[in-house]
This record gives C-alpha cells, sequence and structure tokens, in this order.
C-alpha cells in the first residue's frame, strides 16, 4: 500500500514514506527496511548505481485476513466474533481496518426464531473466507378451518393453500388473510409459538355492499384502517362495526362509525382547512381588505379555507397597495405604504436674466397623477407688465420714433434683445416622485412664452431729430412706433421638495426668445393639500 515507512541502515536520521525518491547515494549497496501497521516488516538489499535511474516498486505482505459472511434470505442476522457484535444482513471485515488477523475465530450467528449456528474459521494473511448462512427455523403447525371451506389462504402477503390448511409455520407473529368469493375477508395477526400447535376455526361472514361519496370527489377512503380507494367508492365489507375515514388535501378529515347490517350509501360533504393568513404594514393601522370585503387593520391574523385571495391594504394619507395570495398554509403578507402626494397650490416668480426683461409672477398647481401616484403633473402661469417701458428698460437704450429721424429706420440694425412691455407665460411639468428620505420630486417642463414689446436697434450712423436727443454711430435704441408680439416655445427641468405642509420648487427654462443667455430662471413656494 502508500504511505510505507522507509528506513536506510546506517541512516539513523532518514525517515521516508512512499512515494518517495532517493538522490545523490554513492553507487553501493544499501540496507532498506519497509514498515506499515498491520503488514509484515520487508528487510531487503537495494543496489544504488548514482549514474543509473531505478524505479522500485514493493509489495507488503498484510497480516491479516478478510471474512465475508452472506445470508440466503437477505434478512437480518446477529454476528458474533473476535468478542464483538455486528448486526445486519451480511458481515463484512475486510481491508486493513477491519480485517482480522489472520489466525482460526469461532463465529457465532443468530436470528430472532432460527437455531443459532456456530462456524469455524481460519484466515490467511491476505485472503477472503467467504461463507454463505442459512439457519433454520424453529418451526410450528398452523391449521386454519373455515365455514365454507376453500377459502384462500395468504400468510405475510403470500398465498399458502385453501382451507382446510395445515402448514409448519416459523415461530412468531403474521399478517394472515383469508379470502372467500362472496364473503367478507378476514384479516388477522397470529402470534406462533415453539411447540404449540394453533387451531383457526373461522365462520365466514357474506359480506355486505357499501358506496361512499363526497362533495368535492377524490377523497381517500379508509375502511377499518385499511385503505381501499378514492370517492366515489363501492366496496364489499363484512357486516359489523365499521370505522370510515375520508381525507383529502386542503380539506378536514371525516371519520364515521357505524354497525353495518346489510348494504349502505354514504354521502359526506368535505368543509375546507382553515389557515391562518396574518397581514402587517409599516406603518400598522392600515384597513384589511380580502376579496373586496373589509376584514379588519393590521396587525392582524385571519382564519381563511385555503384558495386565492387578494388583499388590499389602504390608510389615509398612503398609497394603497394589493397582493394575490394563494393560501394553502401558514401564510404572512407585509406591506411597506407610502405617503400619498396628493398636490400644492403656489406662487411662482421669473427673475430677468437681463435689463430689457420684466419681473413675472404668477402661480403654479400640482397634483398627483392617480392612476400612477410615484408622478406628478403641474400647470403654471407668470405674467409680467410695465406702463412705462421707457424708463423702466431704458439706461443706455435710447427710446425713439424711428419715424421722426431721417434715415433711421432704413439704417437701424437689428440685434438679439427684445425690449418686454407684457409677457405671459403658460407651462405643465411633468416629474417622478422620490419619497425617501423625504418628499422630492424631479421633473420636466414645456411651455409657451409670449411676449409683446420692442425690437431692440443698433445705430449704423448718426441720426438726429427735433423731436428727440440724438443718435450716434453703435447708440442702442429701441422704435416706440413698432410694438411686435412674440411667441416662442420652451423647455427646462427643476424639482419640487416637500417639507412639512410646504411645497419649496424651481425651475431653469431655456429658449431662444429669452435675452443674453436664452435661459431664465424661476422659484417658488407654496402649500401641500
Amino acid at each position: 500500500p502508500e504511505a510505507v515507512k522507509v528506513t536506510i541502515d546506517g541512516f539513523p536520521d532518514l525517515v521516508k514514506y512512499t512515494p518517495c525518491s532517493f538522490d545523490r547515494y554513492r553507487t553501493g549497496n544499501y540496507r532498506f527496511v519497509f514498515q506499515k501497521h498491520r503488514y509484515q516488516v520487508l528487510d531487503t538489499i537495494i543496489h544504488i548505481d548514482r549514474n543509473i535511474k531505478k524505479n522500485i516498486f514493493i509489495r507488503l505482505t498484510p497480516k491479516w485476513g478478510n471474512l465475508l459472511v452472506a445470508s440466503e434470505d437477505n434478512r437480518p442476522y446477529t454476528f458474533q466474533i473476535n468478542g464483538k457484535t455486528y448486526k445486519g444482513n451480511r458481515l463484512a471485515l475486510m481491508g486493513d481496518s477491519l480485517g482480522l488477523d489472520a489466525g482460526n475465530y469461532s463465529l457465532r450467528i443468530s436470528r430472532e426464531h432460527y437455531y443459532d449456528t456456530t462456524v469455524s474459521v481460519h484466515l490467511t494473511p491476505g485472503d477472503t473466507a467467504v461463507f454463505v448462512i442459512g439457519l433454520k427455523p424453529v418451526l410450528s403447525t398452523l391449521r386454519v378451518i373455515t365455514d365454507p371451506p376453500g377459502a384462500d389462504v395468504f400468510l405475510d402477503g403470500r398465498e399458502t393453500g385453501k382451507t382446510p390448511l395445515q402448514q409448519q409455520v416459523v415461530v412468531g407473529e403474521h399478517a394472515l388473510r383469508i379470502y372467500h368469493k362472496g364473503f367478507a375477508e378476514e384479516n388477522r395477526t397470529v402470534t406462533l409459538q415453539k411447540g404449540k400447535e394453533m387451531l383457526l376455526d373461522i365462520v365466514l361472514l357474506q359480506h355486505v355492499s357499501v358506496r361512499i361519496a363526497s362533495v368535492p370527489e377524490g377523497a381517500l377512503v379508509y375502511l377499518n384502517g385499511v385503505y381501499k380507494g378514492k370517492t366515489p367508492l363501492t366496496a364489499e365489507v363484512r357486516p359489523g362495526p365499521l370505522l370510515l375515514k375520508l381525507k383529502k388535501d386542503f380539506y378536514i378529515d371525516v371519520a364515521d362509525s357505524v354497525d353495518l347490517r346489510g348494504a349502505k350509501n354514504f354521502s359526506y360533504t368535505l368543509h375546507k382547512q382553515k389557515y391562518p393568513l396574518k397581514v402587517t404594514s409599516n406603518p400598522s393601522g392600515a384597513i384589511v381588505y380580502l376579496n373586496g370585503k373589509q376584514a379588519g387593520t393590521t396587525p392582524g391574523s385571519f382564519a381563511l379555507e385555503f384558495g386565492n385571495y387578494r388583499v388590499h391594504v389602504e390608510k389615509r394619507g398612503y398609497i394603497s397597495k394589493n397582493k394575490a395570495v394563494h393560501l394553502k398554509n401558514n401564510t404572512q403578507v407585509s406591506f411597506s405604504l407610502r405617503r400619498r402626494l396628493k398636490g400644492y397650490l403656489g406662487a411662482v416668480f421669473v427673475f430677468p436674466s437681463h435689463s430689457y426683461e420684466q419681473f413675472k409672477v404668477g402661480g403654479e398647481l400640482g397634483w398627483t397623477y392617480l392612476s400612477a401616484p410615484y408622478f406628478l403633473t403641474a400647470i403654471g402661469y407668470a405674467h409680467g407688465y410695465t406702463d412705462n417701458l421707457a424708463d423702466e428698460l431704458s439706461p443706455g437704450i435710447k427710446s425713439v420714433d424711428a419715424v421722426s429721424y431721417s434715415g433711421l429706420s432704413l439704417h437701424g440694425l437689428p440685434t438679439d434683445g427684445f425690449a418686454e412691455k407684457e409677457t405671459s407665460i403658460f407651462y405643465v411639468k411633468a416629474g417622478v416622485v422620490i419619497s425617501k428620505p423625504f418628499t422630492l420630486v424631479l421633473n420636466g417642463t414645456v411651455g409657451i412664452y409670449s411676449q409683446k414689446g420692442h425690437a431692440v436697434y443698433i445705430s449704423d450712423d448718426h441720426y438726429s431729430s427735433p423731436f428727440g436727443e440724438d443718435i450716434y454711430d453703435n447708440d442702442r435704441f429701441m422704435d416706440l412706433a413698432n410694438l411686435e408680439d412674440r411667441s416662442t416655445p420652451f423647455y427646462g427641468f427643476g424639482f419640487q421638495m416637500k417639507v412639512s405642509y410646504f411645497y419649496f420648487f424651481g425651475d431653469y427654462w431655456i429658449s431662444n426668445s429669452f435675452n443674453s443667455r436664452g435661459s431664465v430662471l424661476s422659484l417658488g413656494v407654496g402649500l401641500a393639500f
């Protein structure tokens, strides 16, 4: 085997275990000793040539032998050998861990209701001793007489013969069944004892017919503890006491005891088994509906028949939730409820990004979209107006009537500026609600920016008029005689944040109708409802 201890005479500190190698030794003869537990020691001389590689295979002779004992009937036995007891349908003492030292042994074999036997065993090193055993049973006489005769007799499930019957049977307990066509079956447990004959004189009773039905069908039927089939079922049984049981998954068992004298029909309605359904929510106190009917509040436990249920919970100020449950054992359903974002009404302020623009004030209304509680929509309107545009928006810009300046209307170069006299903004928003750790909405915005005012021009020369101040080259001016209307779409993005009963919101809008940067900022505050 492997892991054999290897030593070399003259090298007391050298110990190796196979497989191993020995290198760089001088050429010569060496005395090797090979040792392993339960194997004979091998002491041999090996020649080593340092210029030649040599492979050596060593086989040690075991000190033990193998013992294998098998039974003819594959039934459990008790084996006693070498002071130890073993149980099973076979005995296998093999290998270096279980094999017995070579020598002579006495093996005792026993089994209940059988005569013990003793076998002499001689084990030689490395060999296997095989025995096949068959013990002689302890027998007793069994006699069976029936009225009427000719009944089939089954012993331990095997057909033995017809009555009247006399047979030698192993002592001990046996299952006896007697069957005769047209008569009730007899089932008995008999115990035979050594040296005692057993006589059974049985009067067979004519069987009666019973029909068993159930709603629903398919229930398992047991008559006097013996399974007979599934409902609907017709069975032939012996008259007298009858214990009837019906079993079906997810239904309550039915048990009935009757004294049967003649044919009879039995019909049973099975009731569904009830199982606990525990419903919890965070926060608690939510109303629980089961299949549309109010059942209680969370946390709650409900005893229900097995089947499918729709569990609905709702709580004021929170988004309702539903779950489908197939109840067939102890079940728990948990809900984590989110606060319902209903809406807000607030004031919005649009700040000018250029001196040409008006400061606008308006209102905004937002609400939760009911069929999708994680979205919020809003609409808003803002307005700005001035009576005296020339005074409010003209620092560095001259307010003139271009008609009174010869050639000005032809030579004024337009700029990207537009001085607002009146402004109206209408917009809509849609956003996604984030409810943790606080209520926050991230939204997108689209709208229409409507302006009424004057385009801003730049002069390309020097102009003068008796009705106003002189205009010089590169002066900026707006033509008060030319009032324009503009409507331009815009888009943007922003946020809404709910803190207690207040909403704070802001947007960044982008459009080519805005002066300078092409963008404006709006901020607002509102009350939640």
